[in-house]
């Protein structure tokens, strides 16, 4: 039956899985499956721009990854939402149980878009996969950590496309503020330790902007978690496989 449907989707609508082009109305079993046994990692550069925080990735930003992505925040494609917001879920649960410590506050800070951006696309893109990033953990750790918007955009920058890696750097400095007030849900209630969260890192220089801004204003950061990575990832410290180029 699905067969039925996907062939009558890609010949009346030419509907297509986001992350490979297979004709169907959903993301595909082949795409799920890929993503479901992405490896998780430490997600290291070299060189890393200044300030670049500890930062696990739930997966490879490959070619089916990037389709997810961009499905999901230019063409409005939600079913990718869920499977991006697990692998993050699952990045953030990794930091969590190699960086945290029992018994620890911690909350998700996701990079914040412009007004103008979430306008244009009709939904909070970053902020949608850290709530169900969030979901996630109490899933699997029966841990609840709330999403909170203690990060402001504060300057325009150029476009990153064509971009070098130092130039990315240039173009983000100071286009990050931190809002503490914002990181409690209540007036005098001990600020949480700070995850941050987005979808996609690739030269690692808006988490670095990010963990700067936050560190600047006296928030504590344990790290930071993203749904992919473009770069190698390495096991945590001591972890068995660490140093193995496997560990990819």
């Amino acid at each position: 039956m699905d067969a039925l449907v996907n062939a009558a989707a890609d010949l009346l609508l030419g509907a297509r899985c986001p992350g490979c082009g297979t004709p169907g109305w959903r993301v595909c079993a082949d795409c799920r499956a890929a993503l479901a046994s992405a490896p998780v990692g430490f997600a290291r550069r070299d060189p890393s721009p200044p300030g670049y925080p500890p930062t696990v990735a739930g997966a490879d930003y490959d070619d089916r990854v990037q389709g997810l992505v961009t499905g999901f925040k230019e063409r409005g494609v939600r079913a990718a939402a869920p499977l991006l917001g697990q692998r993050l879920g699952l990045a953030v649960a990794r930091l969590l149980a190699a960086r945290g410590a029992p018994g620890q506050a911690y909350a998700l800070v996701p990079i914040p878009s412009t007004p103008a951006v979430v306008r244009e696309r009709g939904l909070d893109c970053t902020g949608l996969l850290a709530r169900l990033a969030a979901a996630e953990v109490r899933h699997l750790a029966g841990l609840r950590v709330p999403v909170r918007r203690g990060l402001r955009q504060t300057a325009v920058v150029r476009d990153q496309a064509g971009l070098h890696a130092r130039e990315r750097w240039a173009n983000l400095s100071g286009a990050l503020t931190a809002v503490p007030a914002r990181l409690t849900a209540r007036p005098q209630t001990t600020a949480p330790v700070v995850v941050i969260v987005d979808d996609v890192t690739t030269t690692g220089a808006t988490l670095a902007e990010a963990h700067c801004a936050l560190r600047t204003a006296g928030v504590p950061v344990l790290g930071a978690a993203v749904a992919a990575a473009t770069i190698r990832r390495t096991p945590p410290p001591g972890h068995p496989a660490a140093g193995s180029r496997s560990a990819r």
